[in-house]
């Protein structure tokens, strides 16, 4: 038996190359900027799980107020979206296959890519006759959820990750 090849995980240095790397190129010059880009980058991705759990909340609430009403979902959506005109646009939809085509080429580890190979990747899943009525569904929810939010009173809350976990877990 031989040795080939010995692999060292060392922590990285926190210097520009490794600003660059994780945040794009020139978006921190120090630690400070680094660490505050992190954050922001954590919190954004945290904003999904918030929104997730604010419709759940919201889904559950109507239910419990209309939830003896014989409406389908659809119809009940659609009235909703009605009365708070939302409007689906193409540019939405765009921008919407621009953040799944961002987030796919993130899980290939590709995380700065330019705005023309983002926007060619979403018109092309838009060409996707099985695939763009799912993305009209989801921006309809997410323009209709943001509509409800502009209605009604939110109580934002700053929560840590724990408490965060011990919200949504609760029924």
């Amino acid at each position: 038996m031989s040795i080939s090849e010995i692999i060292v995980v060392r922590p990285a240095e926190l210097n520009q190359e490794l600003f660059d790397n994780v945040l794009g190129k020139d978006k921190a010059k120090n630690e400070e900027e680094y660490r505050n880009g992190v954050k922001e980058m954590i919190a954004r991705e945290l904003a999904r799980n918030s929104e997730m759990l604010f419709r759940v909340d919201v889904e559950k609430a109507m239910m419990a107020k209309y939830g003896d009403m014989e409406l389908p979902a659809e119809v009940l959506k659609k009235r909703l979206a009605d009365i708070c005109q939302v409007k689906i646009e193409e540019q939405d939809l765009i921008n919407h296959a621009k953040m799944i085509a961002r987030a796919q080429f993130a899980q290939y580890g590709m995380t700065n890519m330019d705005d023309d190979t983002l926007t060619d990747y979403a018109r092309r899943i838009l060409a996707d006759k099985n695939y763009r009525p799912r993305i009209v569904e989801e921006v309809g929810d997410v323009k209709l959820f943001d509509a409800l939010k502009d209605k009604i009173t939110v109580d934002n809350k700053t929560v840590s990750l724990d408490e965060f976990k011990e919200i949504a877990t609760k029924e």
